[in-house]
This record gives C-alpha cells, sequence and structure tokens, in this order.
C-alpha cells in the first residue's frame, strides 16, 4: 500500500529513520532484551569487532557482553527521560545521518568513471576557438529559440566556408573576441566549463563541434590542434614590466633593459643574482626568480610556449613578449603528468567540486529510479503545464488549483507524491509564479523528482545497508550516552563537595605517594661481578668507580641510575623491595645478578587538594557503579548468552 506525503515534500528524516532501524532490527537474533527493546546479536557483533580489535587489552565477547549491557542500559534511560527528543540531540544526529549517508547515495563507478575520463585528458591539450552566444539565467522559450537559431545559422556558415575567426568577431558575444576573434589557444582538463571542454576533447581536429549548451549560452567550438601534454614545468624569471597604455618610448626602455640583462647572461652572470637585482617580479626575485609548477593554460600562452620550449634545465629563453612586459625564462626542471593513482584523490576532489559532479549524481538518481520504482504520471504533467500557461491567473489560484487536484503526481516505492507536494516545494523555493516557461517547469520537476528519490533512499538506508543501520545507532547512542553520563555521573562528581570528600576519607591509603628508591642499580651476569662491584663501591656510585668497573669487568655488568617507585615495575619491585609476583622480572640478557646503592624513600599521606583530579575521576567510577546497579534493577535485562556460541570467537 502507498503512503501519501504531505505538506513539505522533503521530509524530516529522524522519526522515520529511527522507525526503519527498529523495523529492520526486529529481523535479527536477540541478543539482550531491556525494557521491551530487542538489541540484536548482529549489531553486539559490529560493535564488539571494531571496538575489540583497536583495544590494547582485547575482551572475549563474553567479557565484553557486560560491557554492551552497561552500553544499552545507559542508552534506555536517556530515552526514558526524553534526551531523544531534545532539538539540539535531534539536529546533531541528522547531521551525522545526513553525512554517513553521503557514500550510499554516490554512484561510485560513475565517479570513478569521470575521474578517469579527467585524468586521460590530462594526458592531452586542444587549441581550440569559439563562438558564444549568450542567454539570460532563466530564458523564456522565444529567448532560447532566437539564441539557437542564431548560432545554428553561424555554424551553416561556416560549414558552408566562411572563416571561423571572421564568423567570430562578426557575432561572438565573448568579450575577448576582439582581442583574440574567438581563439582561446591551447586548453586542458578543468580550464573550461564541462560541456565546453567535452566538446573540445570529442570534436576531431579541424572540425566544428555540435551547438552545446551551457551555462553562459550556446557555443560551438572549432579543435585547431591537438597535442600530448607536456606535463609540467619549473621555471625562473627575470622581468621587465610594460604597463598598460605605455608610450613607445617606455617600450623601447623596457626592451633595451631586457636585452642588456640577456647580455649580462651571455657573459656569465649568475641568473638568480640578476633576478633578484633587476627582476621587476619583486614576488618571484626574492627567490632567485623562481616561480611555482605550472602547466600550459594555467599561465599566459606565450609565457607557457616559450617555456616549455627551452630544450635543458639550466638553460634560458631569449627576451619572451607577453601582454604584461618582458621576461627572460631558466628551466630549472621538468616532469611528466603523473600517474593516475598519484593524482587520484586530487582528481576526485576536483570532480566533486564541478559540474562533472552532476554525471556520478545523474548515475545515481538513474540508479535509484529503478531500484525504488519511479513512475510519474503523464497526465497530471499535462495538467500541471496548463495550469501554469494559464494568463493572468493570481498565484493563491495557482495555488489552490494545484492543491486540489487529486491525481498522483508520481511514486516513488511505498510513497505517493501530488501537485499539491509538488506546490509546497515551489513555494518553499520561492518559485509558485505563473507564467514560468515550460523548460523552467521541467527543470523544477526534475528538481522536485531528484530530491524526493533522495530522501527516499536515505529514509531507507537503514534497511537496505546493516552496516548503515548500526553506524547510524552507535551515534544515535554515543550522543545519548555523552548526554546522560554528564547528568547522572560526571555532574554529580564535581558538584557532591561533601560526598567527594567523604570518599577521600575512606579511601586515603589509596592516594599515599608509593615508596621510592632513588640511586645506582648493578645488574651483573654473575655472583664474583657482584662482589667486584660492591668491593669497589663505599657509599655512592662516581663516574671513576664506573670507569674502574668497565676496565675490570668489561661487559660483565650494566648500570642504570636514577629514582624507581615501589609499583612501577615487576623487575624494580623484585630487586630493591624483594616483592614476590605470579610474573616473573623480566631481567636484562645474561644479567640477572643485582647490587644497589642509594636511599629508600617511605609512602606518604597526600592532602585531598594535590590529589583532587584523581579523587574526582575515581568517584565517578564509583558513581558509575551505583547507577548502574540501579539500572540493571530499574530495568531487569534479559540476556540471552546461549546466543553468542552461534558466533565464531
Amino acid at each position: 500500500m502507498r503512503r501519501n506525503i504531505t505538506g513539505k515534500a522533503i521530509i524530516t528524516m529522524v522519526i522515520l529513520a529511527v522507525t526503519s532501524i527498529t523495523n529492520a532490527q526486529d529481523k535479527e537474533t536477540p541478543l539482550v532484551e531491556i525494557d521491551g527493546k530487542k538489541f540484536s546479536l548482529e549489531e553486539f557483533n559490529y560493535i564488539y569487532e571494531k571496538n575489540n580489535s583497536i583495544s590494547k587489552e582485547p575482551l572475549t565477547k563474553k567479557e565484553y557482553l557486560d560491557l554492551f549491557v552497561n552500553y544499552k542500559l545507559k542508552v534506555t534511560e536517556a530515552v526514558a527521560q526524553g534526551m531523544d527528543t531534545m532539538s539540539g540531540f535531534r539536529k546533531e544526529i541528522e547531521y551525522y545521518k545526513n553525512e554517513l549517508a553521503k557514500p550510499y547515495l554516490t554512484d561510485k563507478k560513475a565517479v570513478e568513471d569521470i575521474a578517469r575520463e579527467a585524468y586521460e585528458r590530462m594526458l592531452e591539450e586542444v587549441d581550440v576557438s569559439h563562438i558564444l552566444i549568450r542567454l539570460p539565467k532563466n530564458p523564456f522559450p522565444a529567448d532560447t529559440l532566437q539564441a539557437y537559431n542564431k548560432i545554428n545559422e553561424i555554424r551553416d556558415k561556416i560549414i558552408n566556408g566562411a572563416d571561423f575567426g571572421q564568423m567570430a568577431l562578426m557575432y561572438s558575444e565573448d568579450p575577448s573576441v576582439k582581442k583574440n576573434k574567438g581563439h582561446l589557444g591551447y586548453i586542458s582538463v578543468f580550464q573550461t566549463v564541462y560541456p565546453f571542454e567535452t566538446a573540445a576533447y570529442t570534436t576531431p581536429v579541424g572540425e566544428i563541434s555540435p551547438i552545446i549548451r551551457t551555462s553562459f549560452g550556446y557555443h560551438i567550438v572549432k579543435v585547431n590542434a591537438k597535442r600530448r601534454s607536456p606535463g609540467e614545468i619549473k621555471v625562473a624569471h627575470i622581468m621587465k614590466v610594460i604597463p598598460r597604455n605605455a608610450s613607445k618610448e617606455m617600450q623601447e626602455k623596457a626592451k633595451n633593459e631586457i636585452d642588456s640583462i640577456y647580455d649580462l647572461l651571455q657573459n656569465g652572470e649568475d641568473f638568480a643574482t640578476l633576478a633578484e637585482k633587476l627582476s621587476d617580479d619583486r614576488n618571484s626575485a626574492l627567490k632567485g626568480g623562481e616561480l611555482n609548477w605550472f602547466g600550459t593554460g594555467r599561465m599566459i600562452p606565450e609565457f607557457a610556449e616559450a617555456a616549455f620550449a627551452i630544450p635543458e634545465n639550466g638553460e634560458y629563453s631569449k627576451p619572451v613578449r607577453t601582454r604584461v612586459g618582458w621576461h627572460i625564462i631558466k628551466r630549472i626542471d621538468k616532469r611528466d603528468v603523473k600517474p593516475y593513482e598519484e593524482q587520484k584523490d586530487d582528481i576526485l576532489k576536483k570532480v566533486s567540486n564541478s559540474k562533472r559532479a552532476l554525471s556520478g549524481k545523474t548515475a545515481t538518481i538513474k540508479r535509484l529510479k529503478t531500484e525504488n520504482g519511479f513512475e510519474v504520471d503523464s497526465t497530471t504533467i499535462d495538467y500541471l503545464k496548463d495550469t501554469f500557461a494559464a494568463k493572468d491567473i493570481t498565484k493563491d489560484d495557482l495555488q489552490k488549483n494545484l492543491e486540489n487536484y487529486k491525481e498522483p503526481l508520481c511514486h516513488i516505492g511505498d510513497t505517493t507524491l501530488y501537485l499539491k507536494d509538488f506546490s509546497s516545494y515551489l513555494d518553499k523555493n520561492n518559485a509558485l509564479n505563473s507564467g514560468i516557461s515550460p523548460l523552467t517547469i521541467d527543470q523544477k520537476l526534475n528538481s522536485f523528482f531528484n530530491d524526493n528519490i533522495i530522501e527516499w533512499e536515505k529514509e531507507h538506508l537503514a534497511e537496505k545497508y546493516p552496516e548503515f543501520r548500526y553506524l547510524i545507532n552507535e551515534y544515535h547512542d554515543g550522543l545519548l550516552i555523552f548526554e546522560i553520563s554528564q547528568k547522572e555521573v560526571w555532574n554529580k562528581a564535581t558538584e557532591d563537595s561533601t560526598g567527594l570528600k567523604k570518599y577521600f576519607d575512606e579511601h586515603k591509603n589509596d592516594y599515599a605517594t608509593p615508596e621510592t628508591f632513588t640511586g645506582d642499580i648493578f645488574f651483573c651476569k654473575n655472583k664474583k661481578a657482584v662482589k667486584t662491584v660492591e668491593a669497589l663501591i663505599k657509599d655512592s656510585v662516581t663516574q671513576k668507580d664506573i670507569d674502574s668497573l668497565k676496565v675490570l669487568l668489561d661487559d660483565g655488568f650494566m648500570h642504570r641510575s636514577g629514582q624507581y617507585e615501589k609499583g612501577e615495575s615487576t623487575l624494580y619491585d623484585a630487586v630493591l623491595w624483594s616483592v614476590k609476583t605470579k610474573q616473573k622480572p623480566e631481567f636484562p640478557d645474561n644479567y640477572s645478578k643485582t647490587c644497589f646503592f642509594g636511599k629508600f624513600g617511605d609512602s606518604k599521606m597526600q592532602e585531598f587538594d594535590d590529589v583532587k583530579g584523581l579523587v574526582i575521576a575515581d568517584y565517578q567510577s564509583f558513581i558509575e557503579e551505583k547507577w548502574i546497579k540501579s539500572l540493571k534493577e530499574k530495568y531487569k535485562p534479559v540476556v540471552h548468552a546461549e546466543v553468542l556460541k552461534r558466533t565464531k570467537k
């Protein structure tokens, strides 16, 4: 049975997602039951594997089960106190759900294909010219048709022999056309909008592309040449600036100065020194003229062409004129395009920040439409367009007509959407106006459908993907446990000064300083070496004593000096305080005989203020233990421990 979404078409996910999680959990194997809620073996295994694998002291599943029960008791109490209904919690969990859902709402193969395409284009550069006929941001059909017909006529003239540059000069609405006659030079990937780039890379050399539409308007592209990408180059330069609208005298002065610098280089002067002293580019001059790595298309074309033409590292060009002045360019290093795997992360980042990311989203939407049974009612679409096309209809009447239409607009899974949902969507986006073009209506409808398809999928991710459900549960429970622990444990421990002082008085011995030893310990290979040490050392150990022992015993001893605390290690406890433990002390290899020289210090009681931080931490643990005990009495958790036998150790 389908269900209707009324009001806002884009629904809030919190309650629905929790419902989906609960429904999915009911189908899983219950391990723990608390207050009528079942917590599954599958969720336990997920949490156990995730947390226990990074623990320094791993627990068995049977041992971990107690922690799991305590964890869920805290969550149950937080829910009972209504903490999951607080606006701050709901906003935070909604944020995490949206972030965690992103990988599930991305067609990874489509994104990978787009990234691969971008890399393949990195290996090649295309010399292009273009003609642009602009369109307004929200064109009416008449505007679109007029612009299309105009550029189509221009294309026909060029196909029939008209000169592309002259046609560009006459008709193109690109502001740079007066200077370049439409010639843009070599471009590479990510340097133009995606549709334009695609036209450039897919049109054969010497031919004219089909008419393409971008955010600027309609274009035709002529491909003049293609070449393998030369990679990237690192250069230094010496520059003499020619200001815009410079007089003939100023231009000649700059030319004479750059020629003089070139002569100095030819006579053996150091490039970096001359750059530092004479270059007008003061940013690079301070670094000997060095610039950052660049490829063609990311630098003034004349500069880039001259730089890449230098055959070897260390060589420099003759003076090169660009629109900003004169340059002498020295090649420092050159590198080919890096392998795909080395650039993959950077490429994926650029893909996600560009319009080509829409291709990945389009693939995702297409997949979700198929998976979730997306259907559109064409009769309703016709009624919608007729309603918007009506002249002189008021916004109120328009909205009323849409809300009163009872036939469905579309179906997504078990959800039915109506024109009233679309009306709310338009109103929310300030687009509920009569007389807008059919093209705009189609765009708005596509956005409406796509947004709802994504939202429907997000609503049902917990049912489709157990790992997503467990991850959401983890964030949900973690946020609640933080809030409830702060209220029931942490705040009480810090605010209950009377209870804190009483706890300290009852556990004073736990905070006494340990016994200490300050001095020198000798680890020897045999008893004879020990006797040699004891015979040589009188009261305290000096460097002279150590030097003498090195002569007498060679490597027959090891010496350590410092302060040691009782309880610090089994080794020092055994040597200094003769403490016996089940775990044998680990002596340095072959140095199991010992003697020591120094002073012992007694254990001392400490004042409360000196150990307040430790007392608060221990008091928190004390309060938490009492709290957990009370929660067990309140909720009486049922544990099906035998269920653990169904899973591997």
